[in-house]
């Protein structure tokens, strides 16, 4: 009895001293990540606007979110969900990285890229395009890309994919609107929405293959 009375009493300090060390931790991590809360908080307090954001850590699941599920102006972000409809569109067959794609003059719209300095009757694969529309944020491409998918067929996969905020409008500069795109509340979105907690979320499904196939999620992070 004696020895086993020792051992109870033994092993009493060590659950103690367990229980202690992750007291200790939770306590570092609630600390941390109201420094990091304050911090953040700081930071955008002079912003006159109102900030939304969500940030996670694909390895330990960590969180920080501030407004995540606010919809917000996607601006340029939405290109992703194109991509991923192109993607998606080749990979079922109905296109082809091959099919040919023409520049004219009333296809060419302001803003970022390259393709508005090249001369009307330029011709390009729908791949050059998806590429352009993705290295360099090219709103012409964008646009050749979206005359092929359509706006609606973007929302569709991103409604497939479990993703109820990502909503593509329209094309860039106007037309092809999307059935959303077409609710006066949308307007207020220009090119189109989001949270940022879903951004998030389709890109971890990208970094962990999960988009039509490890390899084309792969691809498609490369071209970001």
């Amino acid at each position: 009895m004696a020895v086993f009375s020792f051992e109870v009493e033994a092993q009493t300090p060590k659950a103690s001293a367990g229980t202690l060390q992750a007291g200790n931790d939770a306590a570092k991590v609630s600390s941390t990540r109201a420094a990091l809360d304050a911090r953040v908080r700081a930071e955008v307090a002079a912003f006159r606007g109102k900030v939304s954001l969500y940030a996670k850590n694909l390895d330990t699941g960590e969180v920080y979110e501030l407004g995540g599920d606010d919809r917000v102006r996607t601006a340029s972000t939405i290109k992703i969900a194109v991509m991923v409809e192109a993607f998606a569109r080749v990979a079922e067959g109905k296109a082809k990285w091959e099919d040919e794609l023409q520049l004219t003059k009333e296809k060419k719209v302001s803003g970022s890229g390259i393709l508005t300095e090249f001369g009307d009757g330029l011709k390009l694969t729908f791949r050059d395009a998806v590429t352009l529309m993705m290295i360099l944020s090219d709103n012409t491409a964008t646009n050749l890309v979206l005359d092929v998918l359509t706006a609606d067929a973007v929302n569709a996969r991103m409604a497939a994919l479990g993703l109820k905020d990502i909503r593509l409008m329209r094309k860039i500069g106007g037309g092809g609107e999307s059935a959303e795109g077409k609710i006066e509340a949308n307007k207020r979105f220009g090119l189109g929405r989001s949270s940022p907690r879903e951004m998030v979320a389709l890109l971890e499904m990208l970094e962990r293959g999960e988009v039509l196939s490890p390899a084309a999620s792969k691809e498609m992070l490369d071209l970001m």
